[in-house]
């Protein structure tokens, strides 16, 4: 079965275990090796059958409680997944994995004063696993403690580096400390490795800008484009900046209304910051009265379908800016 399933053949694990079953209904490992195998084929109401079922037959099994438990978290059912793992900590409590998700659930739920202790007694026994390092900075950082966090999070892409998840969540707190020469670091190494993330680009690009360095930021931009060049998202910043950005020697309206034409006229059409990109990229070519147009009719959509409130207010607000016949700039330090 574990064959099977290592080999993406899950379904055909589980043609394997359903005549077995039959002849043996009542044996608690068959229903357990079944269960995983419909965990594996995402076949969630038919593992959580043989879960059940394993753990009636089977009720000292902590291994059992421990997989359904950490199959639950993931469903994002944490009720139900504290309950089960709970129980697989009192059958096994020396138990790192045990240990480990039962503390990260709790941490997760708000129950830090008892997630935490379980999550540092972990690292104690293995001070040396990345993975274990970054569990415990996540619980930190669910309970505030970003200095504490950080520091663990240094530790785990130190022992990995190609911990991309440590490298992420550790750009987001060097942001959120300001620190963020540090924090564009990580997200350039994650995207060095992997070219596909979206959000290490557009993390970058925002630690770029709210340190005022807007040319990386711009080329960053340029460089996420060649690797996601369907990604309307990418597309429509590249524009923006190329349209709004304080520094003129980078400021290129031509370019910004190329793009923006493409974004209203494709994925962008119903959008209104598609529309409202394409009115700042008119007025950084003077073109104030088309700015005036494009801006109304990104507040039109609004009327069509109602969407994000703060935008609607950000678009009047250069709407105002455009009947004055000025170009919309972004502010130093803004995303």
């Amino acid at each position: 079965s574990r064959r099977l399933i290592d080999a993406g053949q899950a379904s055909q694990a589980i043609e394997m275990w359903e005549p077995i079953l039959a002849q043996e209904p009542e044996n608690a490992e068959f229903h357990f090796q079944m269960a995983r195998a419909a965990q594996a084929a995402d076949k969630k109401q038919l593992a959580i059958t043989h879960y059940l079922e394993a753990t009636k037959l089977d009720p000292q099994n902590a291994a059992v409680f421990y997989q359904f438990g950490a199959f639950l978290f993931k469903m994002g059912n944490e009720g139900a997944a504290e309950k089960n793992l709970r129980i697989a900590f009192e059958l096994d409590p020396e138990s790192t994995e045990i240990r480990t998700t039962l503390g990260a659930l709790l941490m997760n739920t708000k129950q830090g004063r008892e997630g935490l202790p379980l999550l540092e007694s972990v690292k104690e026994q293995l001070p040396g696993d990345a993975n274990v390092r970054f569990n415990l900075a996540v619980g930190l950082k669910a309970m505030d403690q970003k200095e504490r966090a950080r520091d663990e999070l240094m530790v785990a892409v130190n022992l990995d580096p190609l911990h991309l998840r440590a490298r992420f969540e550790l750009g987001l707190i060097l942001a959120q400390l300001e620190q963020f020469d540090a924090a564009a670091e990580q997200f350039s190494k994650i995207v060095e490795v992997d070219g596909t993330r979206l959000s290490a680009w557009t993390n970058l690009v925002r630690a770029y800008s709210r340190n005022q360095r807007h040319a990386d930021a711009l080329k960053t931009l340029r460089s996420a484009r060649i690797k996601l060049p369907r990604n309307a998202m990418v597309a429509a910043e590249l524009a923006w900046m190329l349209a709004t950005v304080p520094d003129e020697q980078l400021r290129n309206g031509a370019e910004a209304e190329q793009i923006a034409v493409q974004l209203c006229q494709g994925p962008g059409a119903t959008m209104p910051r598609s529309f409202d990109i394409w009115a700042a990229s008119l007025a950084e070519l003077q073109d104030f009265d088309g700015a005036v147009e494009k801006a109304q009719q990104a507040l039109l959509l609004f009327d069509e379908t109602p969407g994000d409130p703060q935008l609607r207010l950000d678009i009047e607000h250069r709407l105002q800016i455009y009947l004055q016949e000025k170009p919309y700039r972004t502010q130093p330090g803004s995303n």
